[in-house]
């Protein structure tokens, strides 16, 4: 009985990390999650400087710098049950962008991790949507 318990528990909490990668902070989610939970409505929030924003963004995301989250999240009309993915560059603001969203009353708040990953991802997406439209 206690072996089939421990069983259990360890399944569930390995089903919570489906859609995160390995990688130093474990709560990044896989670009490809990201994309789907933005098809369904997430909100996307890049992070970076507005001059690491002239490398190029990620379509449909709103530029508010990690370090004005707090300030600015008013500008946004969103509600607190709705879904956040935040990314930077490497994920790392994403991820302190995130915590200040979460202290903030936000629940549904995820780290997207970094742009150049989704950058990747997204252009493989659009260049398949292009391949199935002709």
């Amino acid at each position: 009985m206690r072996g089939t318990t421990f069983l259990i528990a360890a399944c569930a909490f390995g089903l919570m990390f489906v859609g995160f990668r390995a990688s130093a902070d474990p709560f990044i989610l896989e670009p490809q999650l990201v994309y789907e939970r933005v098809a369904e409505g997430a909100l996307l929030i890049d992070v970076r400087t507005p001059h690491e924003v002239e490398s190029g963004v990620i379509p449909g995301s709103i530029l508010v710098p990690y370090d004005e989250i707090e300030e600015r999240i008013g500008e946004i009309s969103v509600e607190k049950m709705h879904a956040i993915l935040v990314y930077c560059a490497s994920g790392r603001r994403a991820s302190k962008g995130a915590a200040t969203l979460r202290g903030l009353g936000f629940v549904n708040v995820s780290n997207a991790g970094g742009y150049d990953e989704l950058k990747e991802y997204w252009g493989e997406k659009d260049k398949s949507k292009d391949r199935q439209a002709r």
